[in-house]
């Protein structure tokens, strides 16, 4: 109704996986194909995945195991894109990719002709890693962006560091390096400003964090229905 009424478009779905059990990836694979093609209904572009065994929760990962987490991704990647339809994975605290360390394997082990990459840079600031780093590095491989903020303290745990979150420009994230570096690489793809829990309400954080994106970073918002608006 969103999108028919008012021109709301939907970016993207966040999906979780296991990856790399053998016996369930044929099941996964399925919902993930099934799931692209309702993106393909609503004009989406971007699948985004997310999840996989952590190392806290599972065992250290070997590197067969980062062979067949890239397998799985490379797999759906080729299928998406029959769809027209790219897809990415997202490093996120307690999955598979949580440390740079770990990206860093993935990505010398991932072919992103198929499967790219997407950058939240608050997951990555929990780990004690570099988001600005991460993406100058691996920045030919994004196709999708998070801009979200947070602050970070070593004394959080669990549940607590998903409440760390916060609106764009209150917390430690270098958000406008993140922007420059975009910028330089040329960067087409879609930034989307995201908070997990607004401690205010979820209008007031979007306020707050357009707010920022506009009248710190110099940036200007142009969602499509904006444009055809204008057109």
């Amino acid at each position: 109704e969103a999108q028919g009424e008012v021109g709301i478009r939907l970016s993207s779905l966040y999906c979780n996986a296991i990856f790399t059990n053998p016996v369930a990836w044929p099941y996964e694979r399925d919902v993930l194909v099934s799931l692209a093609r309702l993106l393909k209904g609503f004009g989406a572009p971007v699948l985004v995945l997310g999840g996989g065994p952590s190392e806290a929760a599972a065992r250290p990962h070997t590197a067969e195991d980062y062979k067949a987490f890239c397998r799985s991704l490379e797999d759906i990647g080729r299928r998406t894109k029959d769809l027209g339809i790219e897809t990415v994975y997202h490093p996120h605290l307690d999955t598979f990719i949580e440390r740079r360390d770990q990206l860093d394997r993935m990505m010398d082990e991932l072919d992103t002709r198929v499967a790219g990459l997407c950058i939240d840079p608050a997951h990555l600031a929990h780990t004690n890693s570099d988001p600005v780093d991460a993406l100058k590095t691996y920045v030919s491989a994004v196709r999708y962006m998070h801009f979200k903020d947070t602050r970070v303290d070593p004394a959080l745990t669990g549940i607590d560091r998903y409440k760390a979150f916060c609106e764009l420009g209150a917390g430690v994230v270098d958000l406008p390096a993140l922007v420059d570096v975009l910028l330089d690489a040329n960067y087409d793809g879609l930034a989307i400003i995201e908070l997990d829990m607004s401690e205010k309400t979820a209008e007031q954080s979007a306020i707050e964090s357009i707010a920022y994106v506009r009248d710190t970073l110099g940036l200007t918002l142009r969602p499509a229905a904006a444009e055809k608006s204008a057109a």
